[in-house]
């Protein structure tokens, strides 16, 4: 799935940019973190819902 791998390179590279952030600053991107969060779980379920079936 060559769109989900650019999507998981995307939110991986957001996560790790905002888990880069000192604390001050990532309470200002708490709501982003989240979101990259969900998005990445939420792709990982489906990968692996693809996979097993």
């Amino acid at each position: 799935m060559p769109i989900a791998s650019r999507i998981l390179d995307i939110y991986s590279e957001k996560m790790t940019y905002y888990l880069s952030l000192d604390s001050k600053h990532k309470k200002l991107v708490e709501q982003e973190m989240n979101q990259a969060l969900y998005i990445l779980q939420a792709l990982s379920q489906i990968l692996r819902s693809k996979r097993i079936n």
